[in-house]
C-alpha cells in the first residue's frame, strides 16, 4: 500500500507522521482511507486457484474436441457447443473476468450432476468416477480462496485425468489400447492349450494364438452372465466371446432362427447397426454360419464377426469383436478360431 503527500505528492511506502520530502504533518486518515479502497480491489479480483481453472477449462475443452473428432472419423457430426463453452470460459478466467466465475461454479457442478448421471444411467462406472473427479478438482479450485494444498491436489488431479485423455486420443489415433491398463480391466490369464473345450457344453475350438489371453470367469459374467468363455487381445482390445445355450429336450435349434435372433439381439443394444453379409461357413464339421456387421455402441465405431453354430439342443454364438480400427488387425486370428469351432460329437450324444 503507498499514498500520496496532499501537499508535495511525495510517496509514502509507510505511515510517517510527517512527508519525508516537505516536512508537512500526515493526517493518519489518508491511510485508512487507502486500506479500505485496496481491500475493495482486492476483493473484485480472481484468486490463484480460479485463475488456475482457466487453462484447466480450455485444454479439457480442446482435448474433449478432439477425442469426439477423431472418434468421428470424418464421418457424422459431433456438437461442439459443450467445449466451446469450456474453453471460453477458461479464457475469461485467465482474462482475470470476475463476471463469468457464478457460470463457471455452476457448470462445473452442473457437470458432474449431468454427465455424472448419464454415465451411471449407462453403467459405467469408470467414467462416473472421472467425471466426478474432474468436476471436483474444478469446485476446488472456483469456490473460496483456495489454499496451496487444495490447489496442488485439485490440479494434479485434473492434468492427471487429461493425461488419460491423451491416452485415449493416442488409442483411438491408432486403434492400439495399453496392454497392460487392458490386462487389469479384464482380469486376464494365459491360455494353456491350443485346443479350447467347454466345461459345460459339447464344443471346441482352436485358441486364436499369440497375443491372445483368456478372461476369467468372474470377470466375464461379471460383463455378460451368458458368456462360456471370453478372449481378449488387449494390444487391440479385440474380443472373441463364446455364449452357449441347450433347449429343453424334444427341441431342436434352427440356425436360421438363432442368426436371426444374433442380429435382432445386436440391433437392440446399438446406436446403429448394419449387418453387411451373411455367408454359410465352409470347412466346417458342422452347420454353421457367418455374418459380418457394423456398430455404433456407445459413440464408438465397432466391427462384428458372428459365427453361429447349431446341432440338435445344442445352439452356439462365436462373437469376435473390436474397434473399427483394431478389426483389421485380428480379423485372421477370428477367422482361423471360427474355421476350428467344432461340436464335439461324443458329448454331443452323451447330452443328446
Amino acid at each position: 500500500m503507498s499514498v500520496q503527500c496532499p501537499n508535495c505528492g511525495y510517496g509514502l511506502m509507510s505511515q510517517p507522521t510527517h512527508c519525508s520530502a516537505c516536512g508537512d504533518p500526515l493526517d493518519p486518515a489518508i491511510f485508512k482511507a487507502e486500506a479500505i479502497i485496496d481491500s475493495a480491489e482486492i476483493g473484485e479480483r480472481l484468486t490463484i486457484g480460479q485463475r488456475i481453472a482457466g487453462p484447466i477449462l480450455v485444454a479439457n475443452g480442446v482435448l474433449v474436441m478432439l477425442e469426439r473428432a477423431m472418434a468421428m472419423d470424418g464421418e457424422g457430426f459431433s456438437n461442439p457447443v459443450g467445449s466451446l463453452i469450456d474453453i471460453a470460459l477458461g479464457l475469461m478466467l485467465l482474462a482475470g473476468r470476475k463476471d463469468v466465475l457464478g457460470f463457471t461454479k455452476f457448470r462445473a457442478v452442473a457437470g458432474g450432476l449431468v454427465f455424472g448421471g448419464i454415465y451411471l444411467a449407462q453403467g459405467d462406472m469408470t467414467m462416473v468416477a472421472l467425471q466426478l473427479i474432474f468436476s471436483a478438482a474444478l469446485i476446488a479450485l472456483l469456490f473460496g480462496d483456495a489454499g496451496k494444498l487444495r490447489m496442488a491436489v485439485a490440479a494434479v488431479a485434473a492434468i492427471g485425468l487429461m493425461g488419460l485423455e491423451l491416452i485415449g486420443l493416442q488409442m483411438i489415433h491408432s486403434g492400439e489400447s495399453p496392454a497392460i491398463m487392458m490386462s487389469a480391466l479384464y482380469d486376464l490369464q494365459p491360455i494353456e492349450s491350443e485346443v479350447l473345450e467347454s466345461a459345460t457344453h459339447p464344443y471346441r475350438m482352436r485358441a486364436p494364438g499369440e497375443g491372445w489371453e483368456r478372461r476369467s470367469d468372474e470377470s466375464a459374467q461379471i460383463d455378460n452372465p451368458l458368456a462360456d468363455l471370453w478372449l481378449v487381445e488387449p494390444a487391440w482390445d479385440a474380443h472373441i466371446m463364446v455364449i452357449a445355450e441347450t433347449v429343453e429336450p424334444g427341441y431342436e435349434v434352427d440356425i436360421e432362427t438363432l442368426a436371426e435372433v444374433v442380429v435382432d439381439n445386436a440391433r437392440a443394444g446399438a446406436e446403429d447397426f448394419d449387418l453387411a453379409s451373411q455367408k454359410y461357413l465352409a470347412g466346417v464339421s458342422t452347420l454353421g454360419k457367418q455374418l459380418d456387421a457394423r456398430a455404433v455402441i456407445d459413440g464408438n465405431e465397432m466391427r462384428f464377426r458372428y459365427g453361429v453354430f447349431a446341432n440338435g439342443r445344442h445352439g452356439v454364438q462365436v462373437i469376435c469383436f473390436a474397434g473399427e480400427k483394431s478389426f483389421p488387425n485380428v480379423e485372421k486370428a477370428c477367422d482361423a478360431v471360427l474355421g476350428s469351432f467344432e461340436f464335439d460329437r461324443t458329448r454331443l450324444l452323451a447330452q443328446f
